[in-house]
């Protein structure tokens, strides 16, 4: 579902198409990223290096996967522009692997989100310069072209990063999904020791060693509302986990329908800094 500022914007663009397709201008900057489309990738891609500091440093393996997508941008980019600057027919399924990609790899999100709009002001900026005298100023008709380029720029960098922004949630969500249910299985196996090949293995996952010494410990809410019990409950895990972990080696703990349930890597005398914690 669309918001009302999305569809606004949409009827923002819509009011310019005619101005883009008829100018000069864009005709300009169609002809300049078709024959220098690399380089335009590379001044994005620089931008977002330059603003964003967990790019800073990338090694080469992520420089070069970025450097391709800043392509593929350009490549979408001229592609909307050539079907008359309508963003609805644009195919971001790049966007979108991306951003699960980085999700899945522990890459923030507003991270993401500030090198989208770094990378395209940088693009903002290329077209701005080439349609400028060399004095910096603009004739009426690249002046009026330049400010509905504008209006493409900033929606183009909108519409992608809502695209993003949805598919990281949607991933970031389906793995907390997963993890949630890969903990409780962890934790059901563990409390009735019904071990099988993989025990160990799924323990690592989740930072527990498999040959150490374990504390199990459990907090039930004996209320009558459910309700409030569950969020009883839910508030019990958290300052648990806040007050255990500086304690303990490892932790795992699961928040159930009438309990909460622990267990943590003990530490020489853990079970009786917990008891004390408890009190």
């Amino acid at each position: 579902m669309k918001s009302h500022n999305q569809a606004a914007a949409r009827r923002g663009l819509a009011a310019w198409r005619e101005t883009l397709a008829a100018s000069d201008a864009s005709r300009t900057v169609i002809a300049h990223l078709e024959a220098h489309l690399a380089d335009v990738a590379e001044r994005m891609l620089n931008e977002s290096r330059t603003e964003v500091p967990q790019l800073a440093n990338a090694p080469k393996v992520i420089s070069d996967r970025l450097r391709r997508h800043c392509e593929l941008h350009v490549h979408a980019m001229l592609r909307i522009m050539k079907l008359g600057f309508d963003l609805e027919r644009a195919d971001f399924g790049f966007v979108r692997d991306n951003a699960v990609t980085r999700c899945r790899e522990g890459y923030p999100l507003a991270a993401l989100l500030h090198a989208y709009r770094a990378g395209h002001r940088a693009t903002w900026s290329a077209m701005s310069e080439l349609l400028g005298a060399p004095d910096g100023s603009l004739g009426p008709e690249d002046t009026r072209g330049l400010l509905a380029l504008s209006v493409f720029a900033m929606e183009y960098t909108n519409h992608v990063s809502n695209v993003a922004a949805a598919a990281y949630s949607d991933e970031a969500r389906h793995r907390a999904r997963v993890t949630s249910r890969a903990r409780a299985e962890l934790l059901d196996a563990l409390l009735t020791s019904d071990h099988d090949a993989t025990i160990a293995r799924r323990a690592r996952d989740f930072g527990l060693e498999p040959a150490g010494d374990f504390v199990v410990f459990a907090v039930r809410a004996d209320r009558s509302d459910e309700e409030q019990g569950e969020r009883w409950l839910t508030n019990c895990g958290r300052n648990l986990e806040h007050l255990v972990k500086a304690h303990c080696a490892e932790l795992l703990i699961d928040v159930r329908r009438r309990e909460v349930v622990g267990v943590a890597g003990a530490r020489p005398g853990f079970d009786r800094d917990l008891e004390r914690l408890l009190r």
